[in-house]
């Protein structure tokens, strides 16, 4: 994956993604919700396309009724997996992201398919 923002691709998005949601998943030992799967895929995408999300956002792009991705948010929020600020155009706005506990997971998940490539590339399996 590229570090630089606008060369990120849509590939690359979807890999994330994905790492993310299994992390998500296997942290909560099974007992992460399908809505909190979908509110955090929505909120990678938005991050990773330098987009800014709110709850009204989720509402509106997941269908899941704005008080269930308040709780949802504010659930994960509480467990470190988002992070919330303040809007600065509209104080009555709040502005999620992923949290350090997120990044912190996926970092560690993305440096260990990181050393398996370069095992496997180190044996010729992978041109």
């Amino acid at each position: 994956m590229s570090n630089k923002p606008h060369d990120v691709t849509a590939p690359d998005v979807l890999e994330l993604t994905r790492i993310l949601l299994r992390t998500l998943a296997e942290q909560h030992g099974g007992d992460c919700t399908f809505d909190q799967l979908r509110v955090m895929n929505q909120i990678s995408r938005c991050n990773l396309d330098g987009r800014t999300c709110s709850v009204t956002a989720l509402h509106r792009v997941t269908g899941i009724p704005i008080r269930t991705v308040s709780r949802v948010v504010a659930n994960l929020r509480h467990d470190g997996w988002l992070s919330e600020r303040q809007n600065p155009t509209d104080g009555r706005r709040r502005i999620i992201s992923l949290g350090p506990r997120t990044l912190k997971a996926a970092r560690k998940d993305i440096d260990r398919a990181t050393r398996l490539i370069n095992v496997i590339r180190e044996h010729g399996l992978l041109n």
